[in-house]
């Protein structure tokens, strides 16, 4: 609470002195703020706006301020899938190699981090459900590897029931489809997640969930989940 507190004060003083004098801070206190204002930009908007808007999406059925449906993969559940070979490791799809990345577990959740302490937290859209994916990332060399995915923006994709979803895009610096000068020493491990949004009904009973990911045109199962 003290650091929200503290947030919360240091931003009014940006507020209300304007461009009069610039306020000293600890690299502490910058990396609370940039947090903040992160948590706030998500929070106000549909900020985790989908970065592919080159894909369909399904079209809101109230009012315009009603949230956009998560994106959906245009090409159904009928393409193609190839099953998941030795070459097609999510570590090498996502250009992280040699770090090894493990599939822990998901989380269907309201808000995220579901965590009282966390400095700010992003919820999802009035009538959806986040599915929070957790993985592992383990340096199993003797050297420190500085991990990035975010220049390559790769596109996951959850295939639940069926019917198959894109990832969503997020501010959170742990979702490994943005992970930015990440760097992990040597036999450390990193925790990752990544995040779908979707609708109450289409998470309220998952019969089957599958990872994928395009290559070389076809969706490949990286990892069956149920």
């Amino acid at each position: 609470m003290k650091k929200k507190l503290l947030i919360v004060t240091i931003l009014s003083l940006f507020i209300f002195t304007g461009c009069a004098k610039a306020i000293e801070m600890t690299d502490e206190q910058s990396k609370m703020v940039a947090e903040y204002a992160a948590g706030a930009l998500i929070r106000r908007s549909y900020s985790y706006k989908l970065k592919y808007p080159d894909y369909n999406t399904q079209k809101p059925t109230e009012e315009p301020t009603t949230p956009e449906a998560p994106v959906i993969d245009p090409t159904g559940p009928d393409e193609e899938t190839t099953a998941a070979e030795e070459k097609y490791k999510l570590s090498e799809l996502l250009g992280i190699s040699p770090v090894e990345i493990t599939y822990k577990e998901y989380k269907i959740l309201d808000e995220y981090p579901d965590d009282p302490d966390a400095v700010f937290t992003f919820k999802a859209e009035e009538g959806y459900k986040f599915i929070i994916m957790e993985f592992n990332l383990h340096n199993p060399t003797e050297k420190a590897v500085t991990v990035n995915t975010a220049k390559a923006a790769p596109v996951l994709k959850a295939d639940i029931n069926g019917m198959r979803y894109n990832n969503y895009a997020n501010l959170m610096l742990n979702d490994i489809t943005n992970l930015k000068d990440v760097v992990i020493e040597p036999g450390e491990d990193y925790k990752g997640i990544l995040v779908f949004m979707e609708e109450e009904k289409a998470v309220s009973d998952i019969k089957s969930f599958t990872l994928l990911m395009k290559v070389e045109d076809k969706n490949t199962e990286i990892h069956k989940i149920k």
